[in-house]
């Protein structure tokens, strides 16, 4: 019988994913790794944990959710980790890891919990979650009492208003950056929002827009595909409200709108993000059925304990 310790790293992601089927069946199959071994670190039992860097450029409006320069582990595991073997790996990695200072991410699927244990002592703390609602066969009804519609070209400095508040609400969680042209980046987010008016609504009250959601339709959401392991699923890029209306059903209102339109694209699930430390959204998602499905730990390489929360958009490898 071959040894777990002599199995290949594709041999190993097959048992990997195997395990990861019976923890959640809505996790999505890692692939195949193309592993540097400058990179790699293999520990007996079966376990296995590689590493890339990626830099962000300021200038791409994806920086408003990436830092600098991030150095993500990926581990394949022959059977599911525990608290002691994660420890060990991951007290492995940093001590093969290059000493150059960055953002360090780990993540795992959010049902996982064994591992939790491992990334806390190793100073990791929880930034963003992946959550996923599946697309029910008959939707709740769209909420009446709040006046919901497609956006208009005069919408687009209030809506511009309103993600920049966002924006700024969720720096202090470390699930979104200060970048000097934060208010750039998210207008071109809105803008290609704007454009495709049958999956994008604003709320509207006394005259003035006070809400936002947006579904990238499914052609704009492959990139997402490899956490699910659904073939059609959208994203939820937005969803925003104004501090003065938050608790008042507008959210409730908007998320409605968007799962019965997902339903008639024949979507099986909506997936999105969200910042793990805020309680504002952790509990929002919640009530609207959303769970989480990978949970995506950061801290600084800095120094060995400090807690410094920092997100990540990125894909397990």
């Amino acid at each position: 019988m071959e040894s777990l310790d002599d199995l290949t790293l594709d041999q190993l992601t097959d048992a990997h994913n195997g395990w990861l089927a019976e923890l959640d069946p809505l996790v999505g199959a890692v692939g195949y790794p193309s592993v540097d071994a400058e990179r790699l670190v293999r520990l007996p039992g079966g376990l296995a944990g590689f590493w890339r860097t990626d830099h962000t450029d300021p200038e791409q409006p994806y920086s408003l959710w990436s830092p600098d320069a991030v150095e993500s582990l990926a581990f394949r595991s022959a059977s599911p980790p525990t608290a002691t073997s994660f420890n060990r790996l991951l007290g492995a990695w940093l001590a093969a890891r290059d000493a150059t200072p960055t953002t360090l991410c780990v993540s795992i699927p959010a049902l996982a919990t064994e591992v939790i244990p491992a990334l806390v002592s190793h100073g990791f703390a929880p930034v963003r979650a992946t959550a996923i609602r599946l697309v029910p066969e008959d939707p709740d009804p769209t909420f009446t009492g709040i006046d919901v519609r497609a956006p208009q070209p005069s919408d687009r400095e209030p809506l511009l208003d309103l993600l920049h508040e966002m924006h700024r609400h969720e720096l202090v969680y470390g699930s979104s950056y200060d970048r000097p042209r934060a208010r750039e980046h998210l207008g071109n987010y809105l803008d290609e929002a704007m454009s495709r008016p049958d999956w994008t609504w604003v709320a509207w009250r006394d005259g003035r827009a006070i809400g936002l959601l947006t579904l990238n339709p499914q052609e704009a959401s492959d990139w997402v595909g490899p956490l699910v392991s659904l073939e059609r699923v959208v994203y939820l890029g937005f969803a925003a409200v104004t501090s003065s209306t938050r608790h008042k059903g507008v959210g409730s209102a908007l998320v409605r709108h968007a799962i019965r339109r997902a339903r008639r694209a024949n979507v099986q699930a909506v997936v999105l993000d969200h910042a793990a430390l805020s309680p504002l959204s952790s509990t929002f998602w919640h009530r609207q059925g959303f769970r989480p499905l990978w949970h995506h730990w950061a801290r600084a390489a800095a120094t060995s304990s400090a807690i410094s929360p920092s997100a990540f958009l990125g894909v397990q490898a």
